[in-house]
């Protein structure tokens, strides 16, 4: 959905940065519903609902509880699901390989964190983690490229045709009512293929 350019098309991302902290409420919900709808293809008032969290340092557990708090309300006032549970990703992570006990390295886009698991329960005091991630290494490439003069030019900027000789040849398209949000989010993907390639 995100790659099929609409005018007044804006990007933002629910959470801050690192840490599973929710800044935008409205947009969280919206996420969750598209899921919902578009994926699962099911109404969440008739099916209990599972959300994983990160697990964070025990200093910042009370911002975890809050968000609880507000999904739960959420979930329940405003989706009407029969049951809600939350369960730690890092336990997640070891379950699903069989194991109730490990060490779960999560790098992720905003941030790694890595996390002691033991008989089932994350241990929050032994929780690592850093901001040094996928967004950074991707604006880390970025800035390799345009300190090189290449120009990143998304693809929804250019119209690709072919001329009678069989070459290809891209024009720029004239747009409009692109919103800063788009166009930084599709430069990175850019920077993020090249860095994968």
């Amino acid at each position: 959905d995100i790659e099929n350019f609409r005018e007044h098309m804006g990007i933002c991302n629910p959470f801050s940065t690192g840490y599973g902290r929710v800044a935008d409420w409205e947009a969280w919900e919206q996420v969750y519903l598209h899921g919902f709808e578009a994926f699962l293809k099911v109404d969440p008032g008739e099916r209990p609902v599972y959300i994983t969290e990160k697990a964070v340092p025990i200093e910042l557990e009370k911002d975890t509880l809050l968000n609880r708090k507000r999904a739960s309300e959420i979930m329940f006032e405003g989706q009407g699901v029969p049951s809600l549970y939350f369960g730690k990703d890092a336990a997640q992570a070891c379950y699903a390989n069989g194991l109730t006990t490990g060490l779960v390295a999560d790098v992720g886009f905003h941030g790694c964190v890595t996390s002691p698991v033991i008989d089932g329960y994350v241990d929050t005091a032994n929780v690592l983690s850093n901001n040094v991630a996928g967004r950074y290494m991707d604006m880390y490439m970025k800035g390799l490229l345009v300190d090189q003069n290449f120009d990143l030019v998304p693809y929804f900027r250019v119209s690709p045709s072919v001329g009678s000789d069989n070459q290809i040849s891209l024009k720029m398209l004239d747009l409009e009512h692109v919103r800063p949000s788009y166009d930084l989010f599709m430069g990175l993907e850019i920077a993020r293929d090249l860095k994968e390639a």
